[in-house]
């Protein structure tokens, strides 16, 4: 019996033994070692600076670092818009172009940030186009003309200013327009027209700076 009660008592003491040990082993919560985390010193973007055109999308990166230059991860980045208007930015630092100009966009974390510098540019032009693209024009008359602004996707371009020109002066009269397209209507006859035939050497109502007199043969 009492070789029974002794070794009854030892599985007991191993036992408990064993769950207080336990205890021991359970992990720690990721506290930098059971402190406050590492503060956050400086936050950094990239690229620093950036263009886009209205309507598409470009990507800002934004990391926090601390005192040592170290990345800090999990840390919370707040993204901003100086100018809303020009650009704005999602909370994920995709940034879109709203309309021509320039804006700041910002990153903070813990009450640092930085800036980058976003320029906004208009849609590039693909194509112009000129309708009637080959108008019979008597001498002394004139031919209304529209250019048509389109961008890669053929969509139209408004605002967009029209230089006209003519290859051949002495032929076709050019009338400088200030008008923009689309449409642009100036009252010429530009090198895309066929003249008839060579005009007078009045060079019927335009200006003299833009026609040259021809002796009529």
């Amino acid at each position: 019996m009492s070789r029974l009660t002794n070794a009854a008592a030892a599985a007991c003491l191993a036992f408990a033994i064993a769950a207080c040990g336990g205890e021991g082993d359970s992990p720690a919560a990721p506290d930098n070692g059971g402190g406050n985390p590492t503060p956050v010193s400086a936050v950094s973007i990239t690229p620093a600076t950036a263009s886009v055109v209205i309507g598409k999308t470009t990507q800002l990166d934004a990391v926090a670092r601390d005192a040592a230059g170290n990345v800090l991860s999990g840390r919370a980045i707040a993204w901003s818009t100086s100018a809303a208007a020009v650009a704005t930015v999602d909370a994920n630092g995709v940034v879109t172009g709203v309309a021509a100009g320039t804006a700041s966009i910002s990153a903070a974390s813990e009450g640092k940030a930085a800036q980058a510098a976003i320029t906004v540019s208009p849609v590039p032009v693909a194509s112009v186009t000129v309708t009637p693209n080959a108008p019979a024009v008597k001498v002394g008359a004139t031919a209304a003309l529209v250019a048509t602004v389109k961008d890669e996707q053929g969509n139209v371009l408004t605002g967009r200013a029209v230089a006209w020109s003519s290859s051949a002066p002495a032929n076709a009269c050019t009338q400088a327009s200030p008008t923009t397209s689309p449409p642009a209507s100036p009252r010429i006859a530009p090198a895309a027209a066929h003249v008839s035939r060579r005009p007078s050497p009045r060079c019927a109502w335009w200006p003299r700076r833009s026609c040259r007199r021809v002796r009529p043969r």
